[in-house]
């Protein structure tokens, strides 16, 4: 994603929004556009990474590919996967690999058990890994 037509796109859009207060001086509000822009888009790398790693990806050799360009189009099919998930599972997963919350906090905030937080974790995982054609990993959550 180029951050900065993404940033100028949310500022035309939202451009009947803007109260100027700073006699004509609109630059606090675009920087503070800028900052969301950005940030959103590091939750989304984030997620991507948490979710690859969680589905047993495996990332290409480092100096292959020095960028994250392995990772186009995976976005787009990791979140059909994830919406495709039952609630209860979709909620487990963001909570936990998402969010990197312990087993505890995602039991807590889903009003159930660890070990129920566990297993809708681990249901979700394997339906997304169906879903994705994706060998499972060894790699324990």
């Amino acid at each position: 994603m180029d951050l900065t037509a993404e940033t100028f796109a949310q500022v035309w859009s939202s451009r009947h929004r803007f109260s100027d207060q700073k006699d004509g001086s609109a630059a606090g509000w675009v920087f503070g556009i800028a900052r969301n822009v950005l940030s959103r888009s590091a939750r989304e790398r984030r997620m991507v990474r948490a979710a690859t790693e969680a589905l047993g990806l495996v990332r290409p050799e480092s100096g292959a590919m020095p960028d994250d360009s392995w990772t186009e189009g995976l976005e787009a099919d990791l979140e059909r996967a994830l919406a495709d998930l039952p609630e209860s599972q979709r909620q487990a997963l963001e909570l936990r690999i998402l969010a990197d919350q312990p087993y505890q906090a995602v039991a807590a905030q889903l009003d159930c058990s660890p070990t129920a937080a566990r297993i809708r974790v681990s249901r979700g995982l394997s339906h997304m890994r169906r879903s994705l054609n994706v060998v499972p990993s060894t790699k324990e959550i």
